[in-house]
């Protein structure tokens, strides 16, 4: 399904919303992934405090912001590529790793595999050839039991124009 950030959103629209919700069960959540040319932004010179747009993953109860995992994305402009990122809540304490980059346009897979005390982000190409592995270690006992996060444009801003991406699951 193609989801839609529509122009100062910061999620895309109620029906949309409802669709990435739902309980995690499983160790495993894996989606295949296409940001389109719409994802390419710059919010020329406004202060973001190096946000990061969540994409997909999930969180425990009783918040998300004391133990989540999500794969985090922006785009970076020198670059010309979607920098795609492990985000986490470990404890309460936000953990943001670079993972690798991305084109627009492509064909990703995108998978969180929930182990013992860690969490692995892994990236595949349209192929399935491994592209980049990242790890979150915590000091927790394993969860397999959880909530659904899904698609969220910035922090302390919002989308500077429509942005569409093709999320779908495995």
């Amino acid at each position: 399904m193609i989801f839609t950030i529509h122009h100062k959103k910061h999620r895309p629209n109620f029906f949309q919303f409802l669709l990435q919700l739902g309980l995690k069960i499983g160790d495993e959540t894996e989606r295949k992934v296409c940001f389109y040319s719409s994802c390419k932004y710059d919010l020329n010179g406004i202060e973001d405090d190096e946000d990061v747009n969540k994409l997909f993953g999930f969180g425990f109860f009783p918040s998300h912001h004391k133990n989540s995992a999500r794969f985090g994305w922006f785009y970076d402009n020198d670059m010309e590529r979607i920098v795609l990122m492990a985000y986490c809540y470990v404890n309460g304490k936000r953990v943001k790793e670079q993972i690798c980059y991305l084109r627009t346009n492509r064909i990703y897979y995108l998978k969180i595999i929930t182990g013992v005390n860690s969490y692995s982000f892994w990236v595949k190409d349209e192929q399935k050839d491994l592209l980049a592995i990242e790890t979150i270690f915590h000091d927790s006992k394993k969860r397999w039991f959880g909530y659904k996060l899904g698609l969220f444009f910035g922090g302390n801003n919002k989308a500077p124009h429509k942005m569409q991406i093709k999320i779908e699951n495995v």
